[in-house]
């Protein structure tokens, strides 16, 4: 079967969104994004991972070119950066669809004789919580 150019950013696309839907996987982009390069020891001490964790995941971060690694001489490090500057600004957008900017709230205004009470609103419980 050959494919297209539309086929394999079709499947890139897939893969990206796939190793994002871990949430280890995205905090580790979204610190990425703010921190810009890092070592596995920086990661681990911002998101209180445990560094097998932090590798495991910039592994499969590196094998869909999400993340590039490079070996600094100085100390002998090795830091991680996203391969694209721009995936940080993408992450904002996708965070944008679920959780908008807060608008101002507009002033309600009294009108005599009524209360304005609020209901109490109703909220999930997060998965896997009682």
């Amino acid at each position: 079967m050959d494919w297209s150019d539309d086929d394999e950013r079709v499947y890139r696309a897939s893969r990206f969104c796939r190793v994002l839907g871990n949430p280890k996987t995205y905090e580790i982009v979204r610190a990425l994004a703010k921190l810009g390069p890092a070592s596995p020891s920086d990661l681990k001490a911002v998101l209180d991972r445990s560094y097998g964790t932090i590798c495991i995941h910039l592994r499969h971060l590196r094998e869909i070119d999400v993340a590039r690694c490079m070996k600094i001489k100085k100390g002998n490090r090795t830091v991680y950066a996203l391969a694209n500057p721009e995936t940080g600004g993408v992450l904002d957008e996708i965070e944008s669809l679920f959780f908008p900017p807060e608008k101002k709230p507009k002033t309600a205004k009294k009108s005599p004789g009524k209360k304005t009470g609020s209901k109490p609103s109703r909220t999930r419980s997060p998965r896997g919580a009682g």
